[in-house]
């Protein structure tokens, strides 16, 4: 499913102290979870940030290209920005930051994700 290929692609790494290492909403099944058009939003928003903030790449030292490659915008992305991601412990927060990060750093043409695992989200409650 793509709640699963999502998890794989950017895990989460929840706290133990944090309700025992799970998500707070889980057992609200299926309310509160995000919709597919929600994750499609999240996603095209992701997509639009990575064409907005991979043209700001080429201001970095030493780089001269000003502009990005179509459907290469995460790839540029990782060149010239330093990826963190924080969230809360609910499942829906989490689903959104994945998509977002699947606009953000992936590619319209399904390339290959392996350079962009190991950007994990780090759940925390607030």
């Amino acid at each position: 499913s793509l709640y699963d290929s999502l998890s794989d692609l950017f895990p989460t790494d929840i706290h133990f102290s944090n309700n025992d290492g799970k998500f707070f909403d889980t057992r609200r099944a299926p309310y509160g979870f995000l919709t597919w058009k929600g994750m499609d939003q999240m996603r095209s928003v992701g997509r639009e940030c990575a064409l907005r903030y991979a043209r700001l790449g080429h201001q970095a030292i030493g780089n001269k290209d000003n502009y990005c490659a179509d459907g290469a915008a995460g790839r540029e992305l990782l060149k010239h920005w330093d990826i963190q991601v924080f969230s809360t412990c609910y499942l829906r927060t989490v689903k959104s930051v994945q998509c977002f990060l699947h606009g953000l750093l992936g590619t319209d043409d399904q390339r290959s994700y392996e350079e962009f695992q190991g950007c994990d989200i780090k759940a925390q409650s607030l």
